[in-house]
């Protein structure tokens, strides 16, 4: 079942590879860890002994993906095939939310492949068709093979439906990889989304999540019974209710530079892929990609993917072959409940910038060194999408760095103009403004990068967090009061202008000088202006912020209808 961590404000969804030794089930891992950018996936661990077979489980995590108004990490994890470390197997497979069963093509290896999924389906003893119950997807690997059979042939020989989900793949090279892991996380989501509908998420700690724990609880099953004891102990967790109102759950538009698959109604058949060579270089270079697409598969299992083109946002067309990175990501429906994958920049500012591509020029350049500085003393990084849009990064404690898909140019004379717009922008809400603030355009690959770099400033959210961790009542309604106000002075102040800004917890903070606005600012752009919305946008962000503590959403209720 997908887990809610409250510490970390974030649903944790998981995808485990199964199937026989050597089928490919690490390949698959490791190529996909290849491609994602660093910025969005942790390493790729493997506790335990090191040999030539896995002995407990391979796994990453990756994050960048938001789902139902909630920021998701999606962990990979493939299991121990050996048919003597079963028991690891089956915990690994109690923790999924989807499994990609890899199959070993190979036509000597046709019985135990049979042997392997027969047992997983017992192991998950899942419904087919149920969109609540794990899903699986069948991977044909090794499909390069001159003695193998064909995925039509593997369906039927395990005794499944053409429509059933698969793919085809040749993992060693990486085709195949991508579009299997698109369509796991697409029936992971959507499991999601079911369990989502009946209102019920598992409330998990940050220590239940951890790679050390998973592989503590490995090393204590050597029986059946022990695996059945230490399932009941450390799957075990409190369940809440989730409130099914729209403003709880709120789905959020997604940036440009998401990767986004449109849904129509797919026609008849099975999906299938042919995969697409590995990158030479899959760090550098992200593009702006749209995919668009059928949805591969409904309730009833029927199905195709048919690509029918993608394209950079400049119109050309780009072959499959030379898709470097996440072509990942789905809308169920045209309302967008489940939302889009959002790929983050893989690259951060550098010291080195081109006169007239930074503002102020002369303290901006300073501020600039002491950013870098603190980058690559004190690493760690996290990212956020506001509701505008905007993609903010909290660089550890210190920085916070704003850019937007838009604000990725080819050229820089393009981007120079973009700043000098963003400067002007910025100016007229001078008064709002952090010392430090700095514009800059800086290069990422052959293109370049607008950002906006301000120092940290403890923000509303923040506030709200620490509130929230001391559950006071009485302190939330003194802050909630303080917020309004905060957003009222910095809302008057931009209508009177006819400018746009973002009127997000996030990026509003409260200073002994005053109020400070850290976001963008949009000339002609449109700003709340109803009082009432604007207490109901604030506490449509803070909702997520609330589960498990009644007394504090209560208080935001009475606030609300005050």
């Amino acid at each position: 079942m997908p887990l809610f961590d409250a510490r970390a404000k974030e649903i944790l969804v998981r995808i485990v590879y199964d199937g026989p030794p050597d089928a490919g089930k690490t390949t698959n891992l490791q190529f996909l860890h290849q491609v994602v950018p660093r910025t969005i996936r942790t390493e790729l661990e493997t506790p335990g002994p090191q040999a030539d077979q896995t002995l407990y489980f391979d796994c990453f995590d990756i994050r960048g993906i938001r789902c139902l108004g909630y920021r998701i990490r999606c962990q990979l994890l493939s299991v121990p095939g050996q048919s003597y470390l079963i028991n690891r197997r089956r915990y690994l497979l109690s923790l999924a939310d989807a499994v990609v069963f890899v199959a070993d093509s190979s036509r000597s290896e046709l019985e135990l492949n049979r042997q392997l999924f027969h047992d997983l389906e017992q192991s998950l003893d899942a419904e087919y068709g149920d969109p609540t119950s794990v899903q699986v997807l069948l991977q044909a690997n090794k499909q390069d093979l001159e003695d193998r059979f064909s995925v039509e042939e593997i369906l039927n020989l395990l005794n499944l439906s053409p429509t059933f989900p698969h793919t085809i793949a040749q993992a060693n090279i990486g085709q195949g990889v991508k579009k299997t892991f698109m369509v796991a996380l697409q029936l992971a989501l959507g499991r999601l989304k079911a369990l989502r509908e009946r209102k019920r998420f598992s409330l998990s700690s940050g220590s239940q999540l951890s790679v050390d724990t998973l592989f503590q609880a490995l090393e204590t099953l050597e029986t059946e019974e022990d695996f059945g004891q230490t399932l009941q102990e450390m799957t075990s967790a409190n369940e809440v209710e989730v409130s099914n109102s729209s403003g709880t759950l709120q789905e959020e538009q997604e940036s440009s530079e998401a990767v986004m698959i449109a849904t129509e109604t797919p026609p008849q058949g099975g999906y299938q892929d042919t995969g697409a060579e590995p990158p030479e270089d899959p760090e550098e270079n992200v593009p702006i990609l749209e995919i668009v697409t059928d949805e591969p598969y409904e309730e009833n299992g029927q199905g195709e993917d048919s690509i029918v083109e993608i394209q950079t946002h400049d119109g050309a067309v780009v072959e499959e072959e030379d898709v470097p990175v996440l072509e990942v990501a789905e809308e169920y429906e045209e309302e967008a409940e489940i939302g889009s994958i959002t790929i983050y920049p893989s690259e951060l500012p550098q010291i080195a910038v081109r006169a007239g591509h930074i503002w102020p020029p002369a303290t901006g350049r300073e501020y600039l060194r002491q950013l870098v500085e603190y980058r690559d003393t004190f690493p760690g990084e996290s990212w956020e999408t506001l509701p505008s849009g905007s993609q903010l990064l909290h660089l550890g404690t210190q920085w916070h760095l704003l850019t937007q898909p838009e604000w990725r140019f080819t050229d820089s004379n393009q981007g120079r103009s973009v700043l000098m717009k963003v400067v002007s922008d910025q100016m007229t809400m001078k008064r709002f403004l952090p010392e430090g603030k700095t514009v800059l355009l800086t290069e990422e690959g052959e293109n370049w990068r607008l950002w906006i770099c301000t120092p940290h400033v403890p923000t509303l959210w923040e506030q709200f967090e620490g509130i929230v961790a001391q559950q006071s009542p009485g302190d939330f309604s003194i802050a909630l009061r303080k917020a309004e106000r905060s957003l009222q002075t910095i809302r008057s102040q931009a209508l009177a202008l006819s400018v746009g800004i973002d009127l997000s917890l996030s990026v509003v903070a409260e200073t002994p000088l005053g109020v400070v606005y850290l976001g963008e600012i949009i000339s002609g752009g449109e700003t709340l202006a109803d009082d009432k919305a604007l207490k109901h946008a604030i506490a449509e962000e803070l909702r997520p912020l609330l589960y498990n503590h009644p007394g504090l959403i209560q208080s935001l209720e009475m606030w609300l209808n005050g």
